[in-house]
C-alpha cells in the first residue's frame, strides 16, 4: 500500500472518473453527517469517561478520541473481542520518549468509529465493551 502511494507523489491532480462522480454522488451526506454526530454524542454520553479531546462535539465525526491510560494493551484486549481499533502514528509512539505528550496522544488515544453504518444497537455494544475492559484493567 505505502509503495503504491508513493507511487503518486509527484503525480498532478486529476479528474476523478466519471464512475466515482457516480458513486459519490449517491451518498447522502447530511445524513451520513447526522449519523456521525448522533453516534459521537450517544458514546460521549454512554462512556461517561473524561476525556482529553471532546470537549467539543464536531459535525460528521470521523471517531470518538477517547483517552485512556494504557492505550496498546486495551487495544489489544479489543481485538481479543473482534473490535478493531486502529493505531495511528505507530511512528511516534516508537520515535518519541514514553513521557511525552506525543507518545500519550498516539498510543493512548483510542479512535473509537463514530461510523454512519452502525446504529445505536451496535453503539451500545462497542460502548458496553470498551467500558467492561477498562473496568476490568482499572481505568
Amino acid at each position: 500500500m505505502l509503495d503504491n502511494a508513493a507511487g503518486f507523489h509527484h503525480e498532478k491532480v486529476k479528474r476523478m472518473s466519471a464512475l466515482t462522480r457516480n458513486i459519490l454522488g449517491t451518498i447522502d451526506y447530511g445524513m451520513v453527517q447526522e449519523k456521525r454526530t448522533k453516534n459521537y454524542q450517544f458514546l460521549k454520553e454512554t462512556l461517561g469517561h473524561p476525556s482529553i479531546m471532546t470537549h467539543h462535539i464536531p459535525e460528521g465525526p470521523f471517531a470518538y478520541p477517547l483517552h485512556v491510560g494504557n492505550g496498546i494493551l486495551i487495544r489489544k484486549l479489543l481485538a481479543s473481542l473482534k473490535i478493531y481499533i486502529p493505531t495511528y502514528w505507530n511512528n511516534v509512539i516508537r520515535d518519541m520518549p514514553k513521557d511525552s505528550l506525543e507518545h500519550d496522544l498516539a498510543a493512548n488515544v483510542l479512535p473509537l468509529p463514530c461510523d454512519q453504518r452502525y446504529d445505536e444497537a451496535e453503539m451500545k455494544y462497542l460502548a458496553d465493551t470498551v467500558l467492561s475492559v477498562l473496568k476490568q484493567n482499572g481505568e
